[in-house]
C-alpha cells in the first residue's frame, strides 16, 4: 500500500512502517522494540525509530526475506519502501488491505491527520537512476564502479548511504543514494550510473 494525505503527498513504505512501529510501541505491542526493513530503507526511518529506542534489522530487498529476519528475530512488524507492510500478528504475508487499516486505526485513535503522522518520521532525500544493462556481470567485477562508490562513502560518511543491485525483474542496475543534500546525491548517482553504464556496455 501506498497512501497519499489530505495534502496530496505521498506516504511511502518507510514512514508508514515508521507510524506504525511507533503506535505499537506506545501501547505495548512492538515485539523485542525491534522493526524489520531492508538495505534499501531510508535513513531518516532509522534515526527517527532509535530516537524512540527502536532497533531496525535490514534484510535483503524482497518481502521474502523480510519475513525470513522476522521469523528468526521474532518480529511483528515488518516493511519496505515499496509498500510491502508485514503484519505477522495479523497475516503471514504482505498485505495492503491490513496495513491501510492499521494506519486509519491509528489516525481515529489519536485523532490525527495522516500528514501529523507522517511528520514524525522525517525521511531523507533520496534518488534512484535505473541503468539498463543487457548482461549482469558481478558488480565486484567492475572496478571503476566500485572505486566511485568508495569516495562517495567516504565523502557521505554516516550522513547517508549508497545501495547499487541489479533488478531481480528487469534488465537494469539500480543506483540508489541517500543523503542530506538532493543536489549533491543526485550527481553522486549520476557518476556512479554512467561510470556504470560504460564499464557494463
Amino acid at each position: 500500500v501506498i497512501m497519499v494525505d489530505e495534502n496530496a503527498q505521498i506516504v511511502d513504505g518507510d514512514t508508514i512502517l515508521g507510524i506504525c512501529a511507533k503506535d505499537l510501541k506506545r501501547r505495548g505491542l512492538l515485539k523485542n522494540n525491534l522493526v524489520v526493513s531492508t538495505v534499501g530503507c531510508n535513513l531518516g526511518l532509522i534515526k527517527s525509530l532509535e530516537e524512540e529506542s527502536i532497533r531496525v534489522i535490514r534484510a535483503a530487498v524482497g518481502d521474502r526475506y523480510v519475513i525470513q529476519e522476522m521469523v528468526q528475530h521474532d518480529a511483528c512488524l515488518g516493511g519496505e519502501k515499496s509498500g510491502h507492510m508485514i503484519f505477522l500478528d495479523h497475516n503471514t504475508t504482505g498485505d495492503g488491505i491490513v496495513a491501510a487499516l492499521q494506519v486509519l486505526k491509528i489516525m481515529i485513535e489519536t485523532d490525527s491527520k495522516l500528514s501529523d503522522l507522517a511528520a514524525s518520521v522525517k525521511l531523507f532525500p533520496q534518488v534512484m537512476i535505473n541503468v539498463p544493462v543487457k548482461t549482469k556481470p558481478p558488480l565486484e567485477d567492475l572496478p571503476k564502479m566500485q572505486n566511485e562508490i568508495k569516495k562517495a562513502e567516504m565523502a557521505l560518511g554516516d550522513s547517508g548511504f549508497i545501495l547499487v543491485r541489479y533488478s531481480g525483474t528487469e534488465p537494469l542496475l539500480r543506483v540508489t543514494v541517500q543523503g542530506p543534500k538532493q543536489k549533491a546525491i543526485q550527481e553522486i548517482a549520476q557518476l556512479i550510473a554512467t561510470t556504470a553504464k560504460a564499464e557494463i556496455g
